[in-house]
């Protein structure tokens, strides 16, 4: 799927399904393969396989294919892709309901990322270590992993990964009965919802326009033929 057809769908999502997702289709474009020499198709697999398994609920399957690629990654001296690894193991172990194991993965996505000198990887492993301190209703512990989180989203321009900061320190307020601080979350994230919709309506609406004038001169050109048959 490209980036623009992943933005048109995304645009289709109510805001619960939104937040269901994040922990993986809005990180999908981060995930697109580092190959380096090394590395064989067979191995990038794995990661791939892992991430079917995790999206149809197969747990044991997609912590099997990860934990094998991360072996294959550590192998090859391949830190930042052991990151990543690490990190949907995680996402993982947070949706089987399981927030101990799955600090324990964050937090070594953590370590990996930063010895990768991974921006992006640093702000997906703190925003893990945020989901897995909610689940273990420690709000305020999420709420500062949430924060640290926006600095490196704000680095690398991934305001998805900033709105998703947003949205679960706005349901750690409310979790807590923080009126104030739910509000003012929630409304962070709507503007940039609000913005990113916005902007994918505008592609709609260029693709839209660009489809209507492509289908104009093919059948221009199909006439001039026509016609160019019938004079000789």
């Amino acid at each position: 799927m490209s980036k623009t057809d992943a933005a048109l769908t995304h645009s289709q999502r109510t805001s619960e399904q939104t937040r269901q997702l994040e922990a993986t289709a809005y990180y999908d474009r981060e995930y697109k393969p580092n190959l380096e020499p090394t590395e064989s198709a067979t191995d990038m697999s794995l990661f791939f396989r892992g991430q079917g398994y995790e999206e149809s609920g197969e747990w044991d399957r997609a912590i099997g294919m990860f934990v094998e690629f991360s072996k294959r990654m550590h192998a090859r001296d391949n830190i930042f892709e052991m990151s990543r690894a690490w990190d949907r193991l995680g996402h993982v172990y947070s949706k089987m309901g399981e927030p101990e194991k799955a600090y324990v993965a964050f937090d070594r996505c953590l370590q990996l990322s930063r010895e990768a000198r991974s921006t992006s990887g640093v702000g997906r492993a703190l925003l893990g270590l945020g989901l897995s301190a909610e689940l273990r209703h420690q709000h305020r512990e999420a709420i500062r992993s949430f924060d640290r989180a926006v600095h490196y989203f704000r680095e690398t321009g991934d305001v998805i990964g900033e709105a998703g900061c947003y949205r679960g320190s706005q349901r750690s307020y409310a979790a807590m009965n923080n009126v104030e601080g739910r509000d003012h979350y929630k409304d962070l994230a709507d503007e940039i919802e609000m913005r990113n919709e916005l902007a994918v309506q505008r592609v709609t609406e260029k693709m839209a326009s660009l489809r209507r004038r492509l289908v104009g001169a093919t059948a221009s050109a199909t006439l001039a033929v026509a016609i160019s048959k019938k004079q000789y």
